[in-house]
């Protein structure tokens, strides 16, 4: 489970990759919606990847699960993980200004450092680039090496000239366009999850995929 968090930037201080720049965090407010989410996310590890690193071969073609329950209003943006059965694993929380983090001792494994290879803002920032509206996105990449173009299936995220990840959202969403659950009708520029919706997101770089499904969605005041 531990490792599924970390390879969800694909930044795994278990590989030798180097790290990328960091992906700019966005105003929590910018969404324009207020949201509680509870949604499965899946990990699906290349074999043909990991299969050079004997520390965590095991995981090859071995779907790893997890929770992710995350809200969002104009004071900020709060993500939990959890185990299936409900254990918190990580804690991330981001004001628009301040980033902080907190890590359950169940993601320690054989090695102190892990937890601090977990990537938490990176968790954040895609979670962002998913959902946030695409000029607030454009607005706070200018200014990086990073940029997000619309694709036919969705989003993808350059850096400088390479493509480092695929993001395939549902049709509706790939302009941009909101969904509102009660009408289906579009209301903005922002994606919004409609129940059962299905996002993936390959990291190109690294290939893996994380497979995010919306099992629970609610309006907060």
């Amino acid at each position: 489970m531990a490792l599924a968090l970390i390879s969800l930037s694909g930044c795994s201080a278990l590989q030798k990759e180097p790290r990328l720049p960091a992906i700019p965090l966005l105003p929590p407010a910018a969404l324009g919606q207020h949201l509680q989410l509870t949604q499965s996310v899946t990990l699906q590890i290349n074999a043909g990847k990991v299969g050079q690193n004997p520390q965590i071969a095991p995981l090859e073609n071995q779907p790893l699960t997890l929770l992710a329950v995350w809200s969002v209003n104009e004071q900020g943006l709060n993500f939990a993980g959890l185990t299936p059965a409900g254990q918190v694993l990580m804690t991330l929380q981001y004001d628009g200004v301040h980033f902080t983090e907190s890590y359950s001792p169940l993601l320690l494994l054989s090695n102190s450092d892990t937890v601090k290879s977990i990537p938490g803002r990176e968790i954040l920032a895609q979670l962002q680039l998913c959902y946030w509206p695409l000029p607030i996105i454009e607005q706070h990449l200018k200014n990086s090496p990073w940029r997000l173009m619309i694709t036919d299936h969705g989003r993808a995220l350059y850096l400088d000239k390479q493509q480092v990840l695929d993001i395939r959202l549902p049709k509706i969403a790939a302009t941009g366009a909101t969904i509102d659950t009660t009408t289906a009708a579009t209301t903005g520029d922002s994606v919004t999850s409609d129940l059962n919706e299905v996002i993936e997101i390959t990291n190109i770089i690294m290939r893996n995929q994380l497979t995010i499904t919306t099992l629970t969605r609610a309006e907060l005041p």
